[in-house]
């Protein structure tokens, strides 16, 4: 069992790598290489703390917990104003954040598992241009993935199942794209993008969430296309107070109660070539103050139809029974 590890600076990282015999020198072809540790925070500190360094790295194959308490301190991996680093195939159990990014630029986490950890299981703030690919994170005491005041990212391929809040939280953050993730059984959403803009939801997977598949708060521009959302226990995709979003060829279908659900100044939005089939309710419902949304091209099944006072969606909107 290893005692925690912290590193400040290029100049420590390259002493650190000399006294444990760390393979690599830093180098983009030629990275240092921390593998196959078993660290434990023991609730007090952070297993993996590296900070202000730009050196190539590799963290792959550790195991990290916390199982005697925890406390702010108490992540598997922080990684702060940090660039170049690939975190891969490691276990996080048990801490308050899984792993953590902060003010970091170009960093690859790909292949992780974060679980029961009581915060997040992966949480980026102010960063960019990062990385988070088949990470699975689950039953996390908040969500699983936070994405907070950070831009340009790509989250591809992650699972987040059983948080006891979203699946994935999308806050202040824009031009991020998010495509095939899997949201499972979350108490809250599958997604929730709040006070967000100009993201993009592709190809994801929302299922058997508690309240939404895909929720929109404050939110503007963005683009949800192609997106499942399924059997979610109140609607499939749901907007409040977000205006100037495309929503597009989504399938919203099997027991939602309502598909789409549009309120509280949501307008302005597009709404084409979506699915709605086998909803409890109606498939799209426009509720109180929304107005000026375009509604146009859906496919309805019998009783999944329209209910809304917007006489142009009327005019537009062709109900298949």
């Amino acid at each position: 069992m290893m005692k925690p590890i912290h590193i400040n600076g290029n100049d420590e990282f390259a002493k650190k790598a000399k006294e444990e015999g760390w393979a690599g020198n830093g180098t983009k072809h030629n990275p240092y290489i921390i593998e196959n540790l078993e660290i434990d925070g023991e609730g007090l500190s952070n297993c993996i703390w590296i900070e202000n360094t730009d050196m190539y790295f590799v963290i792959r194959n550790c195991r990290m917990f916390s199982p005697k308490g925890y406390s702010f301190k108490s992540n598997g991996i922080y990684l702060n104003k940090v660039k170049n680093g690939i975190i891969i195939d490691n276990i996080s159990i048990e801490q308050d954040k899984g792993i953590i990014l902060v003010d970091a630029k170009n960093n690859i986490l790909t292949n992780n598992t974060c679980i029961k950890n009581e915060d997040y299981s992966i949480a980026l703030y102010e960063s960019s241009n990062n990385m988070l690919t088949n990470n699975l994170c689950k039953e996390s005491v908040f969500s699983g993935i936070l994405v907070k005041c950070s831009s340009n990212n790509i989250l591809t391929n992650n699972t987040s199942i059983e948080n006891k809040k979203h699946g994935i939280l999308l806050e202040e953050s824009s031009n991020n794209i998010l495509t095939n993730n899997t949201c499972i059984k979350n108490k809250h959403c599958g997604i929730q993008v709040q006070i967000s803009s100009n993201n993009i939801l592709t190809n994801n997977t929302f299922k058997g969430n508690n309240y939404y598949g895909i929720e929109l708060v404050g939110s503007s521009n963005n683009l949800i296309t192609n997106n499942a959302c399924i059997s979610n226990n109140i609607d499939g995709i749901n907007l409040s107070g977000s205006s100037n979003n495309i929503i597009t060829n989504n399938s919203c279908i099997a027991n939602n109660v309502y598909g789409i659900y549009l309120f509280l100044m949501s307008q302005n939005n597009i709404i084409t070539n979506n699915t709605f089939t086998l909803n409890k309710g109606y498939g799209i419902i426009i509720d109180k103050d929304p107005s000026n949304n375009i509604v146009l091209n859906n496919i309805y099944s019998y009783k999944n139809r329209i209910r809304g006072k917007m006489t142009l969606v009327r005019k537009l909107i062709k109900i298949k029974r």
